[in-house]
């Protein structure tokens, strides 16, 4: 079988006769040459290569520091970081009185029926539900509030209601499941952060409530006078920065 020759770079050694004189005379002149390049070669310069790099490494760490330094006064001078807000909570109160209402900033809010400080005031909703009770379709009237059950003392304006603070107020069970609905999508929007509610609305029980006046199997009629309510205060508690 014929073996195939394979590339390589080993080195083989080849057969050779070795002259004493030659060889002799050889290693005479190449100890000399050694010892001539002893004394005339120079030292490599790595010590000015090693004094080179440490000046380099100096200099860039001057240059980071005075860098850091710049941008730390850049940042203080022209963008002050702004610290962690707290707050406080602050309960804005409307009194006992109608005047009193006035004098504290409060409004009257028509779909809670009561005195709430401007901040907890969604007039976003409380204008859907107003149009919503002015409006002819109601079942029993538009406007549907009376001071008496019969339906004879028609409470005429927005203005009247709210002065009936502390009084009781005869409506219809359609203007409650509205009042009841249109409450629920003003307690989301407050959810939401769009408005706030104020301390009444905001409490769970009155949710209970509503749902359950919504979900009621034996439905009273809208069309009659069943209902009623008190106008009042309410309250209104805020965050106030510290």
């Amino acid at each position: 079988m014929w073996w195939k020759r394979t590339p390589t770079i080993d080195y083989t050694s080849l057969p050779f006769e070795i002259d004493s004189n030659r060889t002799s005379n050889e290693a005479s002149d190449l100890e000399k040459t050694n010892i001539t390049h002893l004394h005339t070669r120079t030292r490599p310069h790595r010590r000015t290569w090693l004094t080179t790099t440490q000046n380099a490494l100096f200099l860039l760490a001057g240059l980071l520091c005075l860098y850091i330094s710049a941008l730390a006064a850049w940042r203080t001078t022209f963008h002050p970081t702004t610290g962690i807000q707290t707050y406080y909570k602050k309960t804005l109160s409307c009194g006992n009185t109608t005047e009193e209402a006035e004098s504290n900033g409060c409004e009257f809010d028509l779909l809670s029926h009561n005195w709430v400080p401007s901040p907890c005031v969604d007039h976003y909703i409380m204008n859907e539900f107003r149009n919503y009770v002015r409006s002819p379709e109601r079942k029993y009237s538009a406007w549907p509030y009376y001071v008496d059950r019969e339906g004879k003392d028609w409470i005429p304006d927005e203005r009247t209601l709210a002065l009936r603070a502390n009084q009781h107020v005869v409506t219809t069970q359609e203007e409650h499941l509205a009042h009841c609905g249109f409450l629920i999508k003003r307690i989301h929007r407050a959810m939401l952060g769009i408005t706030k509610a104020d301390d009444i609305v905001s409490k769970y029980p009155h949710t209970v409530h509503c749902v359950e006046e919504l979900m009621r199997e034996k439905k009273k009629p809208l069309d009659v006078l069943t209902e009623g309510y008190w106008v009042g205060f309410s309250t209104c508690t805020i965050e106030v920065p510290l």
